[in-house]
């Protein structure tokens, strides 16, 4: 009894060993063999080079949505200081005139924030992020 006890202890360490290694590797690894097929994870070259890939593609997919999410958030500025401006010129004031361009970074820092929130609460993504993947 004791003897298959042993063994079993010796089994259940063995698998506790396996985890851990597969733990440290996917914190050196993030795929986790999923990219390149390295199930045994001890192809730790290859598997490297998959991350170091994957993650590549995936800084150039970010890059591409935060332009366009960025394209949106300017239009949209754009958009509500014409409007902004259209009411004061119906007013008969011209000033935006001058200061379009303050005007404009002074809408685009609270539209910026607003989209981003909103679209990620309603949508869980922006536009960007949507259009990219």
């Amino acid at each position: 009894m004791d003897e298959q006890k042993k063994i079993e202890d010796t089994n259940l360490e063995q698998e506790v060993e396996e985890i851990v290694n597969v733990e440290e590797m996917d914190e050196v690894c993030e795929c986790g063999g999923c990219c390149c097929g390295a199930d045994d994870h001890d192809n730790h070259e290859m598997m490297k080079e998959c991350c170091g890939e994957e993650k590549k593609n995936s800084f150039i997919k970010n890059l591409g949505a935060a332009v366009v999410d960025q394209v949106i958030i300017a239009a949209i500025s754009m958009l509500l200081v014409l409007i902004f401006n259209g009411i004061l010129y119906a007013f008969g004031s011209f000033i935006l005139k001058e200061y379009y361009g303050t005007f404009l970074l002074i809408s685009y820092l609270p539209v910026a924030i607003l989209y981003t929130a909103i679209m990620e609460t309603t949508a869980g993504k922006t536009f960007g992020k949507k259009l990219i993947k």
